[in-house]
């Protein structure tokens, strides 16, 4: 926690800095970052070899056009000692594992440090829309809310996990019970609930803020949350690889790029960067990342840069929106849905029993139904089925679920992969 107040302490004019400065700052780290991973990541020894970043701008602004995009599946095929800082002890580092929108999971690394910013930059974009360090955030997603004991002892940081197993109308009576002034969590759980506390007439919900993450805030979602807390949601586009990667600000005039902690790039499929106003993919570099670097890492989702700066005063760059790459919905038993990446994505990544898992793919032929299809290693046995079926029935709604098993997850005949499939038409 003290290198998360540290790192807030030092970062809360940040996104006010004149821009020769903050491309100034980019360079400096973008030297930094390079230069660490091609001394000690082997990965980048290699693909850095002989290639050398030149300086655009009088020195302000680096062009890594030169260096080629990494992608996840590339870092799959190595060995993770080929990916991790060779001076890193992996047991100093924190380890997430994502499968995100690919269906294959892939373990990302970094040390307590890059935890302090990025959890700094999250309460960052908190308190630029209104949160106070005593305000009551209510949790709306599948991963259980971690409280700092110490800060909840003394009111601070208050963190309150709604089950998401649980009934829409269970959910409501927990929220409010909690009494929260900020609700955050999945943009479709958030619609969901907006959805019955509408239908319901509730009145007593009023948070002063709501945070969507890790999902496509759509209009339709907007209106929903708007009409039953009666706030505008604040759309944050976050990763597992990254963190925070933008968020908005009170006026909604567009997300704010976290420059201060990641380099921003915005690629047409030529290879070339957008301009502003023209769809490209994201490709990010982490500038503090030292023990597992990602350089130019393509994330696949596809954005657009905003041609005028946000009227704020912030001088972080726009994102005019954000269009992932297809998410599906998964339409549960009781007529409720969530998306299928996310909820797949957090069972599957998170208990150890399936971490033989290489890849997965669900598909939907019926509502209230979910097929499973795995790609395994030998290690995956009955018993590790039985336990990842059981904990998807017991997490979301579902009448049944259908594992089967391939030896590889079948590509459109333009190589790309769909880690859901649905055939149920979405209510």
């Amino acid at each position: 926690m003290w290198y998360t107040l540290r790192h807030l302490a030092n970062n809360h004019r940040n996104p006010y800095l004149p821009r020769a400065e903050l491309d100034a700052f980019q360079a400096s780290r973008l030297h930094r970052i390079i230069g660490h991973a091609r001394a000690t990541v082997p990965y980048y020894r290699q693909l850095l070899r002989g290639r050398t970043p030149l300086e655009k701008s009088g020195g302000r602004e680096i062009d890594l056009g030169t260096i080629p995009i990494t992608r996840k599946k590339d870092l799959l095929k190595l060995d993770r000692k080929m990916i991790l800082c060779s001076s890193y002890d992996g047991r100093d580092l924190i380890t997430v594992r994502t499968g995100g929108t690919t269906g294959i999971p892939f373990e990302i690394s970094f040390d307590a440090d890059l935890l302090g910013h990025r959890t700094a930059s999250h309460y960052r974009a908190y308190i630029a829309n209104g949160y106070k360090f005593r305000d009551k955030i209510a949790n709306l997603q599948f991963a259980p809310v971690e409280r700092n004991k110490n800060m909840a002892r003394l009111g601070l940081l208050r963190k309150y996990t709604v089950p998401f197993g649980i009934s829409l109308e269970q959910q409501i009576r927990v929220i409010q019970s909690i009494k929260p002034t900020v609700l955050e969590g999945y943009a479709s759980r958030l619609s969901e609930v907006a959805r019955e506390t509408i239908r319901k007439g509730i009145r007593d919900l009023r948070p002063k803020l709501v945070v969507s993450n890790s999902e496509q805030l759509n209009s339709d979602s907007r209106s929903k949350i708007r009409k039953a807390f009666g706030v505008e949601p604040v759309n944050v586009y976050d990763s597992w690889e990254f963190g925070i990667v933008a968020w908005e600000c009170p006026k909604h005039e567009g997300l704010h790029v976290n420059e201060d902690l990641l380099k921003v790039e915005i690629v047409k499929d030529d290879g070339t960067p957008a301009g502003p106003g023209e769809e490209g993919e994201l490709v990010i570099t982490d500038l503090f990342n030292k023990a597992m670097p990602l350089i130019r890492y393509g994330t696949g989702d596809i954005a657009v840069r905003k041609e005028t700066p946000c009227t704020c005063g912030r001088t972080f760059f726009l994102l005019n929106g954000i269009s992932g790459r297809e998410s599906e919905r998964c339409i549960f038993s009781d007529g409720t849905y969530a998306m299928a990446t996310t909820a797949l994505n957090w069972i599957i990544s998170h208990e150890p029993q399936c971490s033989e898992i290489i890849e997965y793919q669900g598909v939907q032929n019926r509502k209230g139904e979910l097929d499973l299809v795995l790609v395994t290693k030998e290690g995956f046995s009955k018993d590790n089925e039985k336990y990842l079926r059981n904990c998807i029935l017991k997490s979301f709604p579902l009448k049944r679920v259908k594992v089967s098993y391939v030896n590889r997850i079948v590509r459109t005949s333009a190589g790309k992969f769909k880690p859901f499939v649905s055939n149920v038409r979405c209510p």
